[in-house]
């Protein structure tokens, strides 16, 4: 519980707490997003094989881990183009 559920509470609060060239950006949304949807997807494993056949809520939940941190690149590469 405290690996998969503390994420949750603190990723907001340390992005409220410490400032950072990247807060008030849609990147962190995205991220955040791709990483509520990941845990959708690890929720609803069963049911998503059954509606797809082919991939599960398990390898759904990686590819959009892996979504968030392409998001996350990208919000790096424009932070540093800034500069």
């Amino acid at each position: 519980m405290l690996v998969q559920f503390l994420p949750v509470v603190l990723i907001p609060l340390i992005l409220w707490l410490f400032d950072s060239t990247l807060n008030n950006d849609e990147y962190i949304w995205g991220v955040i997003g791709a990483y509520a949807a990941s845990k959708l997807m690890e929720l609803f494993d069963a049911r998503l094989y059954s509606a797809f056949g082919l991939l599960s809520g398990h390898s759904l939940k990686h590819l959009a881990a892996a979504l968030g941190m392409l998001i996350f690149y990208w919000a790096l590469r424009r932070g540093c183009s800034k500069k």
